[in-house]
Protein backbone atom coordinates (compact mmCIF):
# COMPACT_ATOMS: atom_id res chain seq x y z
CA UNK A 1 0.00 0.00 0.00
CA UNK A 2 2.87 2.24 0.51
CA UNK A 3 3.98 2.26 -3.09
CA UNK A 4 0.39 2.58 -4.33
CA UNK A 5 -0.36 5.95 -1.73
CA UNK A 6 3.51 7.06 -3.11
CA UNK A 7 2.22 6.77 -7.07
CA UNK A 8 -0.89 8.31 -6.02
CA UNK A 9 0.50 11.17 -4.07
CA UNK A 10 3.45 11.62 -7.44
CA UNK A 11 0.32 11.69 -10.22
CA UNK A 12 -1.85 14.12 -7.58
CA UNK A 13 1.37 16.48 -7.36
CA UNK A 14 1.35 16.48 -11.25
CA UNK A 15 5.19 14.93 -11.07
CA UNK A 16 5.17 12.71 -14.30
CA UNK A 17 8.47 11.67 -13.66
CA UNK A 18 8.34 10.66 -10.34
CA UNK A 19 4.73 8.96 -11.30
CA UNK A 20 6.61 7.30 -14.33
CA UNK A 21 9.35 6.00 -11.95
CA UNK A 22 6.86 3.80 -10.47
CA UNK A 23 6.46 1.77 -12.72
CA UNK A 24 8.02 -1.36 -14.59
CA UNK A 25 9.34 -0.82 -18.23
CA UNK A 26 6.93 -2.55 -20.41
CA UNK A 27 3.79 -1.69 -17.95
CA UNK A 28 0.47 -0.62 -18.88
CA UNK A 29 -1.68 1.90 -17.34
CA UNK A 30 -5.50 1.28 -18.27
CA UNK A 31 -4.12 0.10 -22.03
CA UNK A 32 -0.50 -0.04 -23.13
CA UNK A 33 2.32 2.25 -22.11
CA UNK A 34 2.32 3.96 -25.89
CA UNK A 35 -1.16 4.29 -26.35
CA UNK A 36 -2.05 5.84 -22.88
CA UNK A 37 1.07 7.40 -21.44
CA UNK A 38 0.13 10.84 -23.49
CA UNK A 39 -3.11 10.75 -22.13
CA UNK A 40 -2.38 10.72 -18.66
CA UNK A 41 0.03 13.39 -19.04
CA UNK A 42 -2.80 15.46 -20.41
CA UNK A 43 -4.64 14.27 -17.56
CA UNK A 44 -1.80 15.32 -15.20
CA UNK A 45 -1.65 18.66 -16.95
CA UNK A 46 -5.42 19.08 -15.94
CA UNK A 47 -4.88 18.42 -12.68
CA UNK A 48 -6.50 15.50 -11.67
CA UNK A 49 -6.62 13.81 -8.59
CA UNK A 50 -6.90 10.63 -7.79
CA UNK A 51 -8.52 9.77 -4.19
CA UNK A 52 -8.71 6.54 -3.06
CA UNK A 53 -12.45 5.88 -1.45
CA UNK A 54 -12.49 2.85 0.66
CA UNK A 55 -10.57 0.00 1.74
CA UNK A 56 -8.45 -1.50 -0.54
CA UNK A 57 -8.17 -5.39 -0.67
CA UNK A 58 -4.93 -7.79 -1.64
CA UNK A 59 -6.09 -9.33 -5.25
CA UNK A 60 -3.91 -12.59 -5.97
CA UNK A 61 -0.04 -12.43 -4.60
CA UNK A 62 1.16 -8.99 -6.43
CA UNK A 63 -1.87 -6.64 -7.04
CA UNK A 64 -4.27 -4.45 -4.70
CA UNK A 65 -7.90 -3.64 -5.83
CA UNK A 66 -9.29 -0.43 -4.37
CA UNK A 67 -11.61 2.36 -5.18
CA UNK A 68 -11.24 5.72 -6.83
CA UNK A 69 -12.53 8.59 -7.67
CA UNK A 70 -10.28 10.93 -10.64
CA UNK A 71 -11.70 14.43 -10.99
CA UNK A 72 -9.77 17.12 -13.43
CA UNK A 73 -10.04 20.43 -13.82
CA UNK A 74 -10.69 20.15 -17.16
CA UNK A 75 -13.89 17.90 -17.73
CA UNK A 76 -14.67 18.05 -13.47
CA UNK A 77 -16.55 21.41 -13.17
CA UNK A 78 -18.41 20.62 -16.19
CA UNK A 79 -20.10 17.39 -14.31
CA UNK A 80 -17.72 14.95 -15.76
CA UNK A 81 -15.44 12.52 -13.14
CA UNK A 82 -14.89 8.86 -12.81
CA UNK A 83 -15.96 6.43 -9.98
CA UNK A 84 -13.92 3.43 -10.37
CA UNK A 85 -15.17 0.84 -8.03
CA UNK A 86 -12.40 -1.42 -8.37
CA UNK A 87 -8.86 0.10 -9.26
CA UNK A 88 -6.79 -2.88 -9.81
CA UNK A 89 -2.97 -2.24 -9.21
CA UNK A 90 -0.23 -5.04 -10.24
CA UNK A 91 3.33 -4.86 -9.38
CA UNK A 92 6.20 -7.76 -10.55
CA UNK A 93 8.81 -9.39 -9.00
CA UNK A 94 10.60 -6.21 -7.98
CA UNK A 95 7.92 -4.20 -6.45
CA UNK A 96 7.29 -1.90 -9.90
CA UNK A 97 4.31 -1.27 -11.26
CA UNK A 98 3.28 -3.71 -14.04
CA UNK A 99 -0.17 -2.69 -14.63
CA UNK A 100 -3.18 -0.22 -13.52
CA UNK A 101 -7.09 -1.24 -14.77
CA UNK A 102 -10.43 -1.65 -14.30
CA UNK A 103 -13.01 -3.63 -15.43
CA UNK A 104 -15.74 -0.92 -15.14
CA UNK A 105 -15.90 2.48 -15.20
CA UNK A 106 -19.04 4.89 -13.87
CA UNK A 107 -18.94 8.21 -16.03
CA UNK A 108 -21.10 10.68 -15.56
CA UNK A 109 -21.19 11.16 -19.49
CA UNK A 110 -19.22 10.47 -22.36
CA UNK A 111 -15.69 12.40 -21.86
CA UNK A 112 -14.87 12.57 -25.40
CA UNK A 113 -17.90 14.17 -26.14
CA UNK A 114 -16.79 16.93 -24.16
CA UNK A 115 -13.89 17.09 -25.61
CA UNK A 116 -15.36 17.75 -28.66
CA UNK A 117 -18.00 20.30 -27.98
CA UNK A 118 -15.03 22.63 -26.36
CA UNK A 119 -12.96 21.92 -29.08
CA UNK A 120 -15.77 22.99 -31.42
CA UNK A 121 -16.46 26.14 -29.32
CA UNK A 122 -12.77 27.15 -29.13
CA UNK A 123 -12.20 26.84 -32.24
CA UNK A 124 -14.99 29.49 -33.18
CA UNK A 125 -14.58 31.68 -29.74
CA UNK A 126 -11.11 32.01 -29.85
CA UNK A 127 -9.90 30.99 -33.29
CA UNK A 128 -6.70 32.31 -32.45
CA UNK A 129 -5.68 29.99 -29.45
CA UNK A 130 -7.46 27.17 -31.20
CA UNK A 131 -4.91 27.29 -33.99
CA UNK A 132 -2.22 28.07 -31.07
CA UNK A 133 -2.76 24.55 -29.94
CA UNK A 134 -0.79 21.84 -31.15
CA UNK A 135 -2.47 18.34 -32.14
CA UNK A 136 -4.55 16.56 -29.35
CA UNK A 137 -3.69 13.26 -27.50
CA UNK A 138 -3.18 10.74 -30.12
CA UNK A 139 -6.10 8.36 -30.47
CA UNK A 140 -8.70 10.74 -28.08
CA UNK A 141 -10.30 12.77 -30.42
CA UNK A 142 -9.80 16.49 -29.58
CA UNK A 143 -8.41 16.03 -26.00
CA UNK A 144 -5.81 18.43 -25.37
CA UNK A 145 -2.38 17.88 -25.42
CA UNK A 146 -0.35 17.89 -21.71
CA UNK A 147 1.14 20.91 -23.73
CA UNK A 148 -2.02 22.77 -24.07
CA UNK A 149 -3.65 21.76 -21.25
CA UNK A 150 -2.85 25.13 -19.59
CA UNK A 151 -4.23 26.98 -21.74
CA UNK A 152 -7.27 25.05 -22.43
CA UNK A 153 -8.04 25.23 -18.86
CA UNK A 154 -8.22 28.97 -19.04
CA UNK A 155 -11.45 28.96 -20.93
CA UNK A 156 -13.25 26.24 -19.33
CA UNK A 157 -15.93 28.36 -17.48
CA UNK A 158 -15.98 30.67 -20.43
CA UNK A 159 -17.00 27.35 -22.30
CA UNK A 160 -19.25 26.56 -19.62
CA UNK A 161 -21.32 29.31 -19.22
CA UNK A 162 -21.59 29.62 -22.91
CA UNK A 163 -23.17 25.52 -22.92
CA UNK A 164 -26.66 24.09 -23.22
CA UNK A 165 -25.57 21.13 -22.05
CA UNK A 166 -22.84 21.73 -19.60
CA UNK A 167 -22.50 21.74 -16.65
CA UNK A 168 -24.43 18.08 -16.23
CA UNK A 169 -27.77 18.84 -14.53
CA UNK A 170 -27.84 22.44 -14.00
CA UNK A 171 -29.11 22.47 -17.57
CA UNK A 172 -31.96 19.94 -17.44
CA UNK A 173 -35.37 20.70 -16.51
Amino acid sequence: MATVEAMVAARNAGDFEAWVDFFSDNSSVFGTRDEWWEWQRSMMAANEVWTITGECQPDVVFAVVCPFTLVNDFTGPGGIFYTVPALRIAFDDAGEIASIGANSWNIAADRAEYWVAFDAWLSEAHPEVHSAFGPPVPGQESLPAAEDMGTALEYVDEFLAASDVYPLGENDG
